[in-house]
C-alpha cells in the first residue's frame, strides 16, 4: 500500500535509492517501503502504521474508461449518467469517467448495457512518455497501482494465478518510436514484476493447481492493456474476465447472431425501456421482433421492461485486484434481482405485458426459448414459429397490444449467403444484388407496420395505437425503401465487420 506522510524535515531519508524513488507531491512523500534501504525501514514502518489510518485505500477517485463498440459512446454516456456518474468525457470507443469506490465499479459492471469492457487507468488520467525500452520499464516500475492494486498478499491469493503466468500484456502502438509489441510487453511485465518486489522465475513462487472452467481460456489471467500513440503511454488494466456484452445466457446461436450490447443500443435508444425515472410509463409498451433469430432482443427487452441488471448472470469481476469481493457481488445481484419486476409480468389493468419474437427457423425457436430460460425470463417471452406474413398481431390487429415497439434486425444478406455469394459481393455494392432479394420482405414489413398503426382509430382518437420502430441493418437506403415514414437514425455503429445503422421512428420523448 502506498504510504502517505507529512514531514517537516526530509532528512529521515537517505539521499539516495530511496529518496531519488519518493514522489513528492503536494509537500507529501510517496515512499515504497521495499525500495527504501534497510537503515531507514524502522522510520517508514512506523510511518505507513500511521498512515494506514489516515489514509485508507480507495481515498481518491479511480479513473475509469469503459469502452463500446464505435457509435454507443453517447448511450453509453447517457448509462453512465442515470447511474450517478457526472463529468464524463467522452472519446470515440467509449468513456472515461471517475468512480469513488469499488463499489461504483461493481455497478458498472452489473448494469451497463452497451459498455463492452471496463478499464481501471493504471497511469491515472495522465500518460507518461516513453522513447526508450528501459525508460518504458522504469516508468512503469514507478507507477503506484501496482502497489497499490496488485499486493503481496494479492500474489499469492487464489484470486490470482501464480507469478510464472500472472498477466496477459495486450499492446497497441501507433506513430511512436516504441513499435515493437512483443518487446513492449515484456518490459511491461519486467516492470510490473519490479514494483511487486518478485520475479517472474522466483523459485520461490511455484504454480498453483488452479480448477478452470470449460471455456474459460485465459480468464485466470490479470489482462493489462498498453497503448501508445506518439510515445504517449497509457496502462490500463482489464477489471472483466470477459467481455461485458457476453451476459451468459447465448450460449447457443442461429445464423448471424446479433451482439448482446447491440440488441441493448437498439431498444435503450428509442427511450422506451431502460429508462425508468425518466418516463414512468414506459414499461407497459410491448415489443415485437419478428425476425428474432437467438432471441437476442426479445430476451434483453424482457430484462429491460422488469428492470433486471444486464450483467446479473456473469462472473464476479475485478479478480486479481485488491479490490475484488465475490459476497459483495453476489449480495449486489440478489438485491437488484429482488427489486426487479420479474415476477410482475402484467400491466396496468391486469393482462400480460406481450414480449414476443417469430422466427421462420424452427431451430432458430428452439434455441431461443433455452436462452430465454438460461437468462431467466422464459416466463416473460413468447417465442413462435412463424414468417412475417403470418404474424397473428400483423394478420388480426385487434390482438396486438395498443403500444408496440417493433425492434428487429432482419437479414443482411450476404451475412448468410454461400461462399460463392460472399465472393461476388465483394466485387459489387452490397446494396446491389442483397437489397434485390431483400427488398419484398422489408417491403412486406413496412406494409404490416404501417396497417398495423393505422388500424387504432383515428389521428385525433387518444387511445389509437402507438407503433414505434427501430430497424438494424448495414443498408439503410433499403430500410427506407420500406415504406414506413419518418425514419431517422439512432445510431450508427458496427457488426460483424460492417458499417450497421439504426433507423428508428417515432422516437419517444424523455
Amino acid at each position: 500500500m502506498k504510504s502517505v506522510f507529512r514531514f517537516q524535515r526530509y532528512s529521515y531519508f537517505r539521499r539516495g535509492d530511496a529518496y531519488r524513488r519518493g514522489l513528492k507531491r503536494d509537500g507529501k512523500i510517496q515512499c515504497n517501503i521495499r525500495k527504501i534501504p534497510s537503515c531507514t525501514k524502522t522510520v517508514v514502518t512506523a510511518i505507513r502504521q500511521y498512515s494506514s489510518s489516515s489514509s485508507p485505500l480507495g481515498a481518491e477517485p479511480l479513473h475509469v474508461f469503459a469502452s463500446c463498440l464505435p457509435g454507443l459512446e453517447g448511450l453509453l454516456n447517457q448509462e453512465l449518467v442515470d447511474l450517478g456518474f457526472q463529468a464524463n468525457k467522452r472519446t470515440a470507443g467509449g468513456v472515461h469517467f471517475r468512480a469513488s469506490s469499488a463499489q461504483d465499479l461493481y455497478n458498472c459492471h452489473l448494469w451497463c448495457g452497451t459498455a463492452s469492457n471496463i478499464y481501471l487507468r493504471a497511469t491515472s488520467d495522465k500518460p507518461f512518455r516513453a522513447r526508450g525500452m528501459a525508460e518504458l520499464k522504469k516508468h512503469i516500475s514507478r507507477l503506484s497501482f501496482w502497489e497499490d492494486y496488485i499486493s503481496d498478499e494479492m500474489m499469492i491469493h487464489d484470486n490470482l494465478p501464480s507469478s510464472s503466468a500472472a498477466f496477459e500484456i495486450r499492446v497497441k502502438s501507433s506513430k511512436s518510436k516504441l513499435y515493437h509489441t512483443a518487446g513492449i510487453a515484456q518490459r511491461v511485465e519486467e516492470g510490473i514484476y519490479s514494483a511487486l518486489g518478485k520475479n517472474k522465475n522466483d523459485s520461490n513462487n511455484p504454480p498453483k493447481k488452479t480448477t478452470k472452467r470449460q471455456g474459460d481460456g485465459d480468464n485466470n489471467k490479470l489482462k493489462v492493456l498498453v497503448k501508445i500513440y506518439r510515445d504517449e503511454v497509457e496502462v490500463s488494466v482489464d477489471t472483466s474476465s470477459t467481455p461485458i456484452h457476453q451476459r451468459g445466457y447465448r450460449l447457443e446461436t442461429a445464423k448471424a447472431p446479433l451482439r448482446e450490447d447491440l440488441a441493448f443500443a437498439l431498444l435503450y435508444s428509442t427511450n422506451l425501456f431502460g429508462k425508468r425515472k425518466h418516463n414512468n410509463d414506459y414499461d407497459d409498451w410491448s415489443l415485437l421482433d419478428p425476425f428474432c433469430g437467438s432471441g437476442t432482443i426479445p430476451i434483453e427487452a424482457a430484462a429491460m421492461a422488469h428492470n433486471l441488471p444486464p450483467g446479473r448472470l456473469r462472473e464476479p469481476p475485478l479478480q486479481g485486484l485488491t479490490l475484488y469481493d465475490p459476497d459483495g457481488w453476489k449480495q449486489l445481484v440478489e438485491s437488484a434481482v429482488r427489486n426487479s419486476t420479474i415476477h410482475n409480468d402484467t400491466d396496468d389493468d391486469g393482462r400480460m405485458i406481450p414480449i414476443l419474437g417469430t422466427d421462420r427457423d424452427q431451430g432458430a425457436i428452439a434455441i431461443s426459448q433455452r436462452n430465454a430460460a438460461r437468462a431467466g425470463v422464459d416466463h416473460l417471452v413468447t417465442f413462435r414459429h412463424q414468417a412475417i406474413s403470418a404474424n397473428e398481431w400483423f394478420e388480426n390487429p385487434s390482438l396486438a397490444p395498443n403500444r408496440l415497439l417493433v425492434a428487429c434486425n432482419p437479414p443482411f444478406g450476404h451475412r448468410i449467403s454461400s461462399n460463392k455469394n460472399k465472393t461476388d459481393n465483394k466485387k459489387k455494392d452490397p446494396s446491389s444484388k442483397a437489397s434485390s432479394s431483400l427488398l419484398p420482405l422489408i417491403q412486406t414489413l413496412g406494409h404490416k407496420v404501417v396497417a398495423l398503426g393505422d388500424s387504432g382509430g383515428s389521428q385525433d382518437d387518444e387511445s389509437r395505437r402507438q407503433v414505434a420502430v427501430n430497424i438494424l441493418s448495414n443498408n439503410p437506403n433499403l430500410i427506407r425503401r420500406s415504406g414506413i415514414p419518418n425514419l431517422k437514425v439512432s445510431f450508427a455503429s458496427k457488426h460483424g465487420g460492417m458499417n450497421v445503422v439504426a433507423l428508428g421512428g417515432p422516437k419517444h420523448q424523455q
